[in-house]
């Protein structure tokens, strides 16, 4: 009787994700895990330190043209 109330979900394509995350040995994870993750915080790095540069050269518009208006 209480068959009828589960949900089953319905099958889907296989992915190379869902392959990976089923096939792949432990280690083989790791290895790839934290080559994504250095990948992902060098890009995080790069990316904060443009915005540091692009704020440098705002403030020293800014205070340029401060300056100028003296």
């Amino acid at each position: 009787m209480f068959h009828l109330f589960r949900h089953r979900p319905e099958l889907v394509e296989e992915t190379s994700l869902s392959r990976f995350v089923r096939e792949a040995s432990s280690a083989e994870k790791k290895r790839i895990y934290a080559n994504v993750i250095s990948k992902a915080s060098e890009e995080q790095r790069l990316l904060m330190e443009s915005v540091a540069a692009i704020k440098r050269d705002q403030e020293v518009k800014r205070s340029t043209g401060r300056r100028a208006a003296a």
